[in-house]
């Protein structure tokens, strides 16, 4: 509004009340939803930034990715095997056609991918480093997402009330248990 473009709508997620003309609303299916894919991208950026590098068949990660994004979308959209059992072994599933992939015993320098979350995350805001990197001879490593969650929960336990404390306790108990 201030620069002049009161006109365009704001879709605005968030917990602290700004822009409540405009608040996307959340229902527990989506955020149930949102979490798994949360959990399932981890693991994805995790194992593929693990093996890419060392791939004897240049395009098998990215293979194994794609074929793993098709099964692990249509279980988010048709809202079918969400359940923590499900995903703990759909974990292993992925991470044993992961190892399926022929990989060279060369060692590399492993670079971590830190900063702020658009920073680490996007191929704009970090102008595709770990292409770049990977291309050096390197091995990236980024947290995942959910790792994020961890820190920023943890974080903010100490200024917290009791209730928002707890609600905190528990789901940074949640978040590493999976």
């Amino acid at each position: 509004k201030k620069a002049g473009f009161e006109q365009v709508k704001v879709l605005s997620l968030n917990l602290k009340g700004i822009e409540r003309e405009n608040r996307f609303s959340l229902n527990l299916d989506m955020i149930k939803r949102a979490l798994f894919g949360v959990f399932y991208g981890d693991i994805l950026m995790l194992l593929v930034n693990q093996c890419r590098p060392y791939e004897i068949n240049r395009g098998d990660s990215e293979k194994m990715r794609q074929k793993w994004i098709d099964k692990l979308s249509a279980d988010l959209r048709n809202g079918s095997h969400l359940s923590i059992h499900a995903m703990k072994e759909n974990f292993r599933r992925i991470s044993a056609d992961f190892a399926s992939i022929s990989r060279s015993d060369t060692k590399k320098k492993r670079v971590g991918i830190v900063g702020e979350l658009y920073t680490k995350y996007c191929h704009l805001g970090n102008w595709n480093i770990i292409d770049f990197l990977e291309k050096q001879g390197c091995e990236t490593h980024t947290n995942g997402l959910s790792w994020y969650a961890l820190y920023y929960i943890d974080s903010h336990l100490s200024d917290t009330n009791k209730p928002e404390a707890q609600a905190y306790k528990i789901a940074k108990k949640f978040f590493a248990s999976i």
